[in-house]
């Protein structure tokens, strides 16, 4: 079985890209604005930097993130990194390395009777993509989507999985 083999290859591999360049280099970028723009926050996740601006006033937002990402796509022009605008973030990440990667890694572990994955923005597409025919794929918001279904927001989301929840219990109304 060779899936698992370049999983594991490509795993190391980001992380290299990871050291040198994304801390290294685009950390202290998405940190300057952080400190220009004070509410935003970056956040460090394993293989993604996410610069975060929703708490901020939309106008310097909307400003801000698109100098952000035009900075961000000369930087990473000729490195195999993807720079993501989602709901009031911006994320880079390695190219190659994404939610839907990490479900097919999942998934190809056993079987499941039930799976379902939910989203609100860009960076969940690659995860609708990988799920298979018969899962949930649901996409919170209005938007084009690989999703199969759509909620209006959080609260909806909550009620679905307290729904399943119940359900699961035998308690559903």
């Amino acid at each position: 079985m060779l899936y698992p083999l370049v999983f594991n290859i490509a795993a190391m591999i980001c992380a290299l890209i990871w050291t040198a360049v994304i801390h290294d280099k685009i950390l202290p970028i998405l940190e300057a604005y952080a400190d220009r723009f004070p509410g935003s926050l970056v956040e460090e996740k394993e293989f993604s930097v996410v610069w975060h601006y929703r708490n901020i006033d939309p106008e310097q937002g909307r400003l801000g993130s698109m100098e952000l990402t035009d900075d961000l796509h000369r930087f990473t022009a000729n490195i195999d990194l993807q720079v993501l605008q989602g709901h009031k973030i911006i994320e880079v990440r390695n190219a190659g390395i994404n939610k839907g990667m990490a479900v097919a890694h999942w998934l190809s572990k056993g079987k499941f009777g039930f799976v379902m994955g939910i989203g609100d923005d860009a960076t969940d597409e690659d995860l609708f993509a990988a799920l298979p025919a018969d899962a949930y794929s649901i996409r919170v918001g209005i938007g084009r989507t690989q999703a199969r279904l759509n909620l209006r927001g959080p609260k909806e989301v909550i009620s679905l999985l307290g729904y399943l929840v119940r359900e699961d219990e035998g308690t559903a109304a």
